[in-house]
C-alpha cells in the first residue's frame, strides 16, 4: 500500500486517480517535478508581463474588461467574435484557450456537429481547490526553497486527501504562507449565481471558518503559525470566475484513460479556423499551455499560408515553380525548416498535420464555386508531402481557370 501511495503522487498533481491515470501523464508530471525549474524567479506575474510585452510589441491589441459573447461562424468557417460591449472583431482565425464547454457555449447550436457537442458536454472535469494566502512571522517561519505536500492514504494505498504548502519570502517581519487543498464545487453552490466580490456575509464567514481549519491543520507540519494574518481565500467559485472554467475545475478536463480519445477528438473542432488551446487540449499546467500554443501557432500559420497561395495561384499569378519557391520561403521564415524535401512526409519529418490544411483547401474550393467529387475528396485525404500540396494547388487553380473560361 505504501508503494502504491508513492506511485500515486504524480497523478494527484493533475487531478487523476492512480487507477485511471495514463502512464504518459504520470511520467510527464514526475519528470517535470524532478527535472524542471521550481518557479519563475520573481513570481508568475513576471512571466505574464513578458508574454504581454511581446504580444503588444508584435502589434497585438490586448482587450480587457469585455469578454467574448459569441464566436461568429459563416459556412462552417470562423468569421470573428462579438464582444460583450457590442464590438465585432473580424478574423479568419480564432484561438480559444478556454474550456471546451465554454467554447461550445459561444457557438450557435448548428455551428458544431451534434456528436461534437455531445462529446464536449459529456467530458468529466478534475476537482477544484480552496487556497489560503496568509502572512506569518518571518522569524518563526523562514522562506522555503521547495514545496511541501502532506498526503493521506487509506489502507489500500489510495490517496484520500492532501495539502500543498509553500512559504515564500516577504518583508523583514512576515513571509507569505500558502495552503491549497481539495474542495468540492457542491460545497459552494449556494452562491453559484453570484460573482466575486458580491457573494455576501455568509460566504465570507464560511471562507473564514474553512481558512481557520486549514491553517490549524498546517500546525502538524510547521507548528502553530505565529503572527498569522489571513490575506486572501479563494474557492472553486473564484477559480470559475477568474479563468472561466465550469465548476472551478483546477486542471480542466480529466485526463483519465477512459477519456483520452474523447479529449483528442474535441481538440479538433469541425469549425475551420477555430483552434482550441490552453491546458484542456494536450496537458494541464504551464507545460501543457506553452506546448500546445506552439502547435496551434504552427497549424494556424500553415493554413493561412496555404490559403494565400491558393488564391494567388487561382488568380494566375504563380507558376508551379513560384508555388514551390513560396512554400520554401515560408517554411524557412515561419517554421525554421530549410529546404524541405519535396517527397518527405510532412507529419513525420516536420511535425505538420496536413489533414487540417487539406480541410481548408476543400472549404476554399467550395467557396470558389465547384463541388468536389467523392473521388477528389479521397485524393485530398492522401496528401502528405509538399509535392502533393503543390499538385493539389495547381489542380484547383486549373479547375477554376477552366470553369471561368480562362
Amino acid at each position: 500500500p505504501r508503494l502504491r501511495a508513492i506511485l500515486a503522487v504524480p497523478c494527484q498533481l493533475i487531478g487523476v486517480g492512480l487507477t485511471r491515470c495514463p502512464v504518459i501523464f504520470h511520467h510527464m508530471v514526475l519528470a517535470g517535478y524532478l527535472l524542471s525549474s521550481w518557479r519563475p524567479k520573481d513570481g508568475g506575474a513576471t512571466l505574464a508581463d513578458a508574454l504581454t510585452a511581446r504580444f503588444t510589441a508584435l502589434g497585438g491589441r490586448l482587450i480587457l474588461g469585455s469578454g467574448v459573447r459569441k464566436i461568429e461562424v459563416e459556412n462552417r468557417r470562423v468569421a470573428g467574435v462579438l464582444l460583450e460591449d457590442g464590438e465585432k472583431l473580424t478574423a479568419g482565425t480564432v484561438v480559444a484557450a478556454i474550456h471546451p464547454r465554454v467554447i461550445a457555449g459561444l457557438l450557435a447550436q448548428n455551428d458544431l456537429r451534434q456528436t461534437e457537442r455531445e462529446r464536449i458536454m459529456s467530458l468529466r472535469d478534475t476537482e477544484s481547490v480552496i487556497v489560503v494566502h496568509a502572512a506569518v512571522g518571518a522569524g518563526h517561519h523562514p522562506a522555503l526553497e521547495h514545496n511541501i505536500y502532506r498526503l493521506h492514504q487509506d489502507r489500500h494505498g489510495l490517496i484520500t486527501d492532501g495539502f500543498f504548502y509553500q512559504i515564500r519570502p516577504g518583508d523583514k517581519d512576515a513571509n507569505l504562507f500558502s495552503a491549497i487543498t481539495r474542495s468540492e464545487y457542491s460545497q459552494w453552490d449556494g452562491w453559484e449565481e453570484t460573482t466575486s466580490g458580491r457573494r455576501g456575509v455568509a460566504y465570507e464567514e464560511k471562507k473564514r471558518l474553512v481558512a481557520r481549519e486549514i491553517t490549524e491543520r498546517a500546525a502538524d507540519v510547521f507548528g502553530p503559525l505565529k503572527n498569522l494574518r489571513v490575506l486572501d481565500v479563494f474557492t472553486p467559485l473564484t477559480v470559475r470566475d477568474y479563468v472561466n472554467c465550469p465548476w472551478g475545475s483546477c486542471y480542466g478536463v480529466m485526463r483519465s484513460a477512459d477519456q483520452l480519445l474523447k479529449i483528442v477528438s474535441v481538440g479538433r473542432l469541425s469549425v475551420k479556423g477555430l483552434f482550441s488551446a490552453g491546458q484542456n487540449k494536450v496537458a494541464p499546467g504551464l507545460l501543457g499551455c506553452i506546448g500546445v500554443s506552439r502547435c496551434v501557432c504552427f497549424d494556424a500559420a500553415y493554413l493561412i499560408v496555404l490559403t494565400k497561395i491558393v488564391r494567388r495561384s487561382y488568380a494566375g499569378l504563380m507558376t508551379r515553380q513560384d508555388i514551390e519557391n513560396e512554400l520554401r520561403k515560408i517554411f524557412l521564415r515561419d517554421f525554421e525548416i530549410e529546404n524541405p524535401e519535396l517527397d518527405a512526409n510532412m507529419r513525420e519529418a516536420y511535425g505538420f498535420d496536413s489533414i487540417d490544411a487539406i480541410d481548408l483547401l476543400l472549404e476554399i474550393e467550395k467557396f470558389l464555386g465547384s463541388e468536389l467529387t467523392q473521388e477528389e475528396k479521397k485524393q485530398a485525404m492522401d496528401i502528405r508531402t509538399m509535392r502533393q500540396i503543390i499538385d493539389y494547388i495547381e489542380k484547383m487553380a486549373a479547375r477554376r481557370e477552366k470553369a471561368t473560361g480562362g
